[in-house]
């Protein structure tokens, strides 16, 4: 778990990406942003039903394209067990039409990791959204 300055304030982000894929990348763009944050990362079904229950995140990050389980059943999952939490779905490819039926499905977001530069503005977004008042 990765720990900012302000626990009280941080946003308690999970992310849901392989292990060969570098979630070290956004972990740098929320920081060069100043955006406080709490993660964890999970691999699998499992680890991601047990996070959204012990963890409980107030963001989900999750890579479109994971071994054994996909970006469509972590949304599925995620829209059951913690409907009012934003979740971005991050793809490798560029976004497409399937983004477009992600959207209708309840995610928050589809970003590409081609364009990163839209990757904070949906974090603030949703940071903002989840701060009372």
């Amino acid at each position: 778990m990765n720990k900012s300055q302000d626990t009280q304030t941080a946003l308690r982000l999970l992310l849901v990406d392989d292990p060969e894929h570098d979630a070290d990348v956004i972990l740098r763009e929320l920081q060069n942003a100043e955006i406080a944050h709490l993660s964890a990362r999970v691999h699998s079904h499992k680890d991601f039903h047990v996070a959204l229950a012990e963890f409980k995140p107030e963001l989900i990050l999750c890579d479109h394209d994971l071994t054994g389980f996909t970006g469509t059943e972590a949304l599925s999952l995620s829209l059951s067990e913690a409907p009012d939490v934003p979740f971005i779905l991050i793809s490798d490819g560029p976004e497409d039409a399937g983004a477009a039926e992600l959207i209708k499905q309840g995610a928050t977001d589809y970003i590409s990791r081609q364009h990163l530069s839209r990757f904070v503005p949906a974090v603030l977004r949703a940071a903002r959204d989840r701060e009372p008042g």
